[in-house]
């Protein structure tokens, strides 16, 4: 999986222990937004943002779009036990006239889980994606969508706008880099440019991994 991407595989026993590491982050994390109402709430708002063209209040801070996401932070939880604290951000697929559909779960739920599962795999190959990736539904009690909607919640390593980036080219996705106060940089895997078929029981995607809201 992904050879053609990142090369030689480590062994398989060290390829299985980083991607469950990886995977526990995003439990964790998960975890601390279960319990954080303010997190939810703006959850909520960043999708009637973005699907129901409701304003945005003043706690959802929106740090940009590309061709086909709206990314916006909901705040910040904490990782007792790596004692650290996570930026949030909320990636959204554009929702347009024309072809552009949100993804949802059922027939519409791959591209989300290729999305994390690159993330992860960049994590096993030292790429340095966000610090987890979590799946999100969303049920709009408009009915303006039949089908719960998902996004993709993962650490903003702009830490609320404080660090900027930019963009840097890459056949791997597309890589930033972020310069801090000091001049210091370091390269992020942000943005998966690539699709690719992954089983439909992800398990990033099941119940007791997802986010619902």
């Amino acid at each position: 999986m992904f050879d053609w991407l990142f090369g030689s595989r480590k062994p398989e026993d060290l390829e299985e222990r980083s991607a469950r590491v990886y995977h526990d982050r995003m439990l964790r994390v998960r975890a601390q937004v279960n319990q954080n109402s303010d997190v939810q709430n703006r959850l909520q708002l960043a999708f009637e943002y973005v699907y129901l063209k409701s304003p945005l209040r003043s706690d959802v801070l929106f740090l940009g779009q590309g061709d086909d996401h709206v990314v916006l932070n909901v705040g910040v939880v904490r990782d007792y036990v790596n004692s650290r604290d996570v930026h949030l951000a909320i990636r959204l697929k554009h929702a347009e006239e024309g072809d552009s559909q949100p993804y949802s779960l059922g027939l519409r739920e791959g591209p989300i889980a290729s999305e994390i599962i690159a993330f992860e795999e960049a994590f096993i190959n030292r790429k340095n994606p966000p610090y987890f990736a979590c799946a999100v539904s969303w049920k709009d009690k408009s009915r303006k969508f039949k089908d719960k909607l998902l996004g993709v919640l993962v650490e903003d390593v702009t830490e609320a706008g404080k660090h900027k980036l930019c963009p840097v080219e890459s056949t791997l996705g597309q890589i930033f880099r972020r310069k801090d106060g000091n001049g210091n940089q370091s390269d992020f895997f942000l943005d998966p440019s690539f699709i690719y078929s992954v089983p439909f029981n992800c398990r990033y995607l099941s119940a007791d991994s997802r986010i619902d809201i």
